[in-house]
């Protein structure tokens, strides 16, 4: 029985980190998704509502910090559900 050897090289590891991590956020958005589609609301990203509240990044952390705006942070990324944000008056 004759088994055959490759070898992997760095770029080769690299290449399938870039790809697994496509991968997994694809599947979290996914997650995510479903999530708020139950409640019928898609999710907003930061910088979203930061456009729509007309409002700094600074300002956006500091009413989630305080607890003004709720979100969940996923990998990094925080999300707002829309219903918040229409009802928010700064």
């Amino acid at each position: 029985m004759e088994m055959s050897t490759e070898a992997l090289t760095r770029r080769d590891l690299v290449q399938f980190k870039v790809e697994l991590l496509q991968e997994m956020e694809l599947l979290i958005g996914r997650i995510v998704g479903k999530a708020s589609s139950v409640s019928g609301a898609k999710t907003i990203r930061s910088r979203e509502v930061r456009a729509l509240l007309d409002i700094s990044a600074s300002t956006l952390q500091s009413y989630r910090i305080h607890g003004i705006l709720k979100a969940k942070k996923i990998k990094g990324t925080y999300y707002y559900d829309p219903a918040d944000i229409k009802k928010f008056k700064p």
